[in-house]
């Protein structure tokens, strides 16, 4: 009984012929991209509103800003912000709402009028919700950790 009990399950197994689908085959479908009418003209006319948006009311320094936050606020189509964004940059939305928060503690981190502050501060201000995720994002957008940087440009 046990001998055709294995036999059968072995048997309707090689039948699964998505199990043993081509691995190329799944990679190529795991890169086609969605569809979602946004042309490369619109796409760039919404990253300047974004750019523009996040240059002047910096919205990233809101710690839990989401995109679909960011898209409430600007009008335009969470999906829309993505892919603007990814199209046009690069990166993912988080990648590129940190980029903002790294050159904010840039600027700040010798500024006068945060001396008060201590680099975590100046941090936690900008954006960053933990020591560690500000640490590991700093240091590989400037090459620096935060306190390197600091003395470097004193």
């Amino acid at each position: 009984m046990l001998t055709l009990y294995v036999f059968l399950v072995g048997y309707f197994g090689l039948k699964q012929t998505s199990f043993f689908t081509d691995h190329k085959e799944m990679e190529s479908l795991s890169k086609v991209k969605y569809e979602s009418g946004l042309d490369s003209t619109k796409s760039k006319q919404y990253l300047e509103r974004i750019e523009a948006y996040m240059n002047e009311k910096k919205p990233y320094l809101n710690g839990k800003l989401t995109i679909r936050q960011l898209s409430d606020q600007l009008g335009i189509s969470g999906n829309h912000i993505s892919q603007a964004i990814n199209e046009n940059l690069g990166v993912n939305f988080f990648d590129y709402v940190n980029a903002f928060r790294v050159e904010e503690v840039k600027q700040r981190i010798n500024a006068p009028e945060f001396k008060h502050l201590s680099i975590l501060g100046i941090a936690m201000d900008a954006g960053f919700n933990s020591k560690s995720s500000f640490n590991q994002i700093f240091k590989k957008s400037t090459g620096f950790t935060p306190s390197e940087f600091k003395h470097q440009n004193f």
